[in-house]
């Protein structure tokens, strides 16, 4: 992956996204989906098989199965298995990757038909990791299930959530993630809903302090296969960064064009004449000379709210992509 252009051809092909349900065994702080469970039930298998075949019908080559937790569901198996018969030729589990901390698990997923999995750390050690999920011991397991996907040979990439307790470490969670031979890293930008809604002000990171830390983990980005960053206002993302051919830039653009989510959908994204917009971000005036302003919805709402919009145009005229 290089960059962010719309004709940039390293973008991966479509993915339809199923959501299985939001149960999950870890109860992160920073999900944005976790309390959506209280008034939906995990979906049925039948139900899940008719979202995959839709995708089939619809040409998407790729299919992920997300929560919540996937591997709590018993069906899982038989979800993987039967997305191979339909001829998906990407078959993939966005997990804690605590189940696979059993090697007959980890061997009957490959087995099924898995051949990507995508994982999340967000801290560079227990107390930090386990301190985001609630679940004590939870960062033991996702590191042995991670060690036994990696001695599989499995595609496997790791996400980090950015806020206020993973900033000051990224570098940190960076080096434990490729020490463990993963070869694409995922920064997502803390989504203000979910868990963390009524507490957004307490984790959000200045725009100062995540230009700062991201460009702190240049150097890793050049050690890695890819660094993805999804939803950042690209003028957050130093230029060095942005544009090495090591890392990619997901915004309102490449998210709702490259993936399809069915079972749960917030209807985030919407486009208008080539114009991309995110419903939980709002372009500011600077925005609107900048060179990325059909592709990037600019600055979180909730942001703006926190440190106000002063502040946050002085970034953009600053920082905007295409600044003389």
């Amino acid at each position: 992956m290089t960059g962010n252009n719309r004709d940039n051809q390293g973008f991966p092909e479509r993915i339809c996204v199923v959501m299985t349900g939001f149960s999950c065994n870890n109860n992160c702080i920073v999900c944005s989906v976790r309390p959506y469970g209280r008034n939906n039930q995990d979906r049925e298998t039948a139900d899940i098989i008719r979202s995959m075949e839709e995708g089939r019908n619809n040409g998407i080559p790729g299919v992920e199965f997300t929560g919540g937790e996937p591997t709590m569901r018993r069906d899982i198996l038989a979800l993987i298995s039967k997305a191979k018969e339909l001829g998906y030729k990407e078959i993939a589990l966005s997990t804690n990757a605590r189940a696979f901390g059993y090697e007959k698990f980890a061997d009957a997923a490959i087995e099924s038909g898995l051949n990507r999995v995508t994982s999340t750390i967000d801290g560079h050690s227990a107390v930090a990791h386990d301190a985001l999920t609630r679940t004590p011991g939870s960062f033991d397991q996702t590191i042995q299930g991670i060690k036994n996907l990696v001695a599989r040979g499995m595609r496997i990439s790791v996400n980090t959530v950015f806020c206020k307790m993973t900033a000051p470490n990224l570098s940190d969670i960076g080096r434990t993630i490729t020490d463990l031979g993963v070869p694409v890293w995922g920064i997502l930008d803390l989504i203000p809903d979910g868990n963390i809604a009524e507490i957004y002000p307490d984790f959000v990171v200045t725009l100062n302090d995540t230009y700062t830390a991201l460009d702190s983990i240049y150097d890793i980005a050049r050690e890695i296969d890819h660094v993805n960053l999804f939803d950042f206002p690209i003028c957050a993302i130093p230029e060095r960064l942005r544009i090495s051919k090591h890392a990619a830039v997901f915004d309102a653009f490449s998210r709702s064009d490259l993936l399809k989510q069915t079972g749960y959908d917030p209807q985030r994204f919407t486009e208008v004449e080539g114009n991309y917009s995110d419903i939980y971000k709002t372009r500011l005036n600077g925005c609107l000379s900048c060179l990325k302003k059909e592709d990037c919805a600019g600055i979180w709402n909730r942001y703006i709210d926190v440190y106000g919009k002063e502040g946050a145009e002085d970034f953009i005229t600053d920082h905007k992509v295409g600044k003389q």
